[in-house]
């Protein structure tokens, strides 16, 4: 069995600037992950999101505060964390 290799991409916020870097880490990822959290709910992307998971084909892990941004019942829903980064002195990856 081949070990399953990874790479996380840290968070940034999306400019037209960095687009391009974004869409190569994504267009170069062979199994891509979608994680998201309450920005999607905030901004009333929940539509976008799901064209990007389908585009994709990328399953969406919502952290606890993203609840509804993807219907349990969306083929690519991957669930919902909860206090999976609690206790870690960083924040998760989702600090900056």
């Amino acid at each position: 069995m081949t070990p399953y290799a990874h790479q996380v991409i840290p968070p940034i916020r999306l400019t037209e600037a960095n687009l391009g870097q974004l869409v190569g880490h994504i267009r170069t990822s062979r199994r891509p992950v979608i994680w998201v959290r309450e920005d999607v709910r905030a901004t009333f992307a929940h539509d976008a999101l799901a064209e990007l998971a389908q585009l994709l084909e990328a399953p969406v892990i919502r952290a606890g505060d993203a609840a509804g941004v993807l219907p349990d019942t969306h083929p690519l829903a991957a669930g919902q964390s909860h206090g999976l980064w609690r206790g870690c002195s960083s924040g998760g990856p989702f600090n900056g």
